[in-house]
């Protein structure tokens, strides 16, 4: 079905960005807003595909043989590299070290996927949610999300690892959070002096979306 609608819209869009879930769909157009790109202006469409399988559908934007397709095509994916993990009941922080050499490894592996026209943007930090909660732009606009939406969590005695035992065991409103955070982003950019900066930098962990969004709008 995906596959089809892919195939007939093909030609009417100047660039498109496929994504695993509903928070990347939510969130990336107040991403880009904040960074003065408008997706729709651009000719922009966000495929959600509602799974990890990307290979697949990326195929369909790329053409053996000449005349080779045009359109930029970016894949956003999770590293999914766990920070933490879960021992009995307990969840536990992986050593640092371990965590660097198979993210290093993750990241690898995923940008050789890259193929013509189609690029891979892999979250370096497990997760979007994790990423967000790392990035410097946009790691209080994340808490104050999940602290808004998951009012009953003890946030405060450790949220790092709060946040890591919800997504270890699926118990994290991704969707939710998503909405809290754009609504708070577009109703920003609505005041006279925006007070939410999201910055362009390549160490800021949600550099990767930005990177993304740009491919996809030629910029």
């Amino acid at each position: 079905m995906l596959s089809s609608f892919l195939k007939r819209n093909l030609f009417f869009v100047k660039g498109v960005i496929l994504v695993e879930g509903w928070a990347e769909e939510i969130l990336l157009p107040s991403i880009a807003k904040a960074i003065n790109i408008d997706l729709t202006e651009k000719g922009v469409s966000i495929v959600n595909i509602g799974n990890t399988g990307f290979d697949h559908y990326a195929k369909i934007y790329i053409r053996q043989t000449e005349p080779f397709m045009g359109i930029p095509v970016a894949v956003i994916t999770d590293s999914d590299i766990r920070e933490y993990e879960k021992n009995g009941n307990e969840i536990i922080k992986r050593d640092e070290n371990i965590v660097e050499q198979e993210k290093i490894k993750k990241l690898e592996e995923i940008n050789k996927k890259s193929e013509g026209n189609v690029k891979y943007f892999a979250a370096p930090n497990w997760t979007l949610e994790y990423s967000l909660f790392k990035s410097q732009s946009l790691t209080m606009l994340f808490q104050n999300a999940a602290k808004e939406i998951h009012s009953g969590t003890d946030w405060d005695t450790d949220f790092e690892k709060a946040l890591a035992e919800k997504l270890i065991n699926k118990g994290f409103k991704k969707t939710d959070i998503a909405y809290h955070i754009a609504n708070a982003i577009d109703e920003d950019l609505r005041k006279e002096v925006p007070t939410i900066q999201i910055i362009d930098d390549e160490n800021d962990s949600i550099n990767y979306l930005i990177k993304a969004i740009k491919y996809a709008s030629g910029n």
